[in-house]
C-alpha cells in the first residue's frame, strides 16, 4: 500500500509557498515538490535490502531556487535547446528569450522548472473511470511503480517536449561511490572544432584508477 501525505516545505518570494508530497510504500519512497514538480528524493531498496536515495537533490528550498542544473524538475515547454531561441510554426517565426548563450534552454528564462504546480489526486478504476479524490490530507493507494505521464493542452499550434530532469546514481549517495575509467587516456574536452583533416593523437594520461571520490 502506498501512503500519500504532504507538508509545507518553504516559501519562494514572488511565487508563494512550496509543498512537499511524499509517496511511500514498503519498497519505494518518493518526495515531490510543487515547485517545478521536482522529484527531490527517490529511495528504493538496494541489492542488500537497504533503502537508498538514487536521485540527486538539495537539502533546502534555496538550493532549488538558485539551481542551474534543473535537478529533478519537469522541464519545458521544450526540453533541450532551441537554437538562437527561434522557431517557425505555420509560416510565422517566433523569437524567445535566451538563457543559454544564444539559445533557449529547457523553456527559457521562466520554464516549468520554476513554476509552482498544483497537485490533484485521481483514482483510476478498473473500467478506466477517473475519480478526483481531493488534494489535502493523507491518501492510500496500491503499487510500487512511479510513472511520469506528460500531457499538454494548448489553444494554438506550438512545439512541446516535456521531460523530467532527474540525475540518477543507482549506488546511492555519491560519497560512497567509486569512479573507474577503463581507458588509459582521454581526449581533452573543449569546443567542437571542424577541420578537413584533424589530428586526434593529442591525449591526457590519467593516473591509476579507481579513485575514491572526495566530498562534493
Amino acid at each position: 500500500m502506498v501512503q500519500i501525505s504532504n507538508q509545507r516545505w518553504g516559501e519562494v518570494p514572488g511565487l508563494g509557498s512550496v509543498d512537499m508530497w511524499v509517496l511511500q510504500s514498503p519498497g519505494l519512497r518518493v518526495e515531490v515538490l510543487t515547485l517545478g514538480a521536482i522529484i527531490r528524493s527517490l529511495s528504493c531498496r538496494g541489492k542488500h535490502g537497504q533503502m537508498e536515495d538514487v536521485v540527486l537533490g538539495y537539502d533546502n528550498l534555496e538550493g532549488y531556487v538558485s539551481d542551474k542544473r534543473y535537478l529533478g524538475a519537469v522541464v519545458g515547454r521544450v526540453a533541450n535547446r532551441i537554437a538562437k531561441g527561434r522557431f517557425v510554426v505555420e509560416g510565422k517565426e517566433y523569437q524567445l528569450d535566451t538563457n543559454n548563450g544564444p539559445n533557449a534552454l529547457h523553456g527559457g528564462l521562466r520554464g516549468f522548472s520554476q513554476v509552482p504546480q498544483e497537485v490533484l489526486l485521481f483514482l483510476s478504476t478498473y473500467d478506466g473511470e477517473l475519480q478526483e479524490i481531493g488534494k489535502e490530507g493523507k491518501q492510500s493507494f496500491w503499487g510500487e511503480t512511479l510513472t511520469a505521464d506528460y500531457r499538454a493542452r494548448s489553444t494554438r499550434t506550438t512545439p512541446i517536449n516535456l521531460t523530467n530532469h532527474s540525475y540518477f546514481n543507482l549506488a546511492g549517495q555519491v560519497r560512497r561511490s567509486e569512479l573507474r575509467g577503463n581507458a588509459g587516456s582521454l581526449f581533452p574536452p573543449g569546443s567542437l572544432l571542424f577541420f578537413a583533416l584533424m589530428s586526434l593523437r593529442c591525449r591526457t594520461n590519467l593516473p591509476p584508477l579507481p579513485h575514491r571520490l572526495g566530498r562534493i
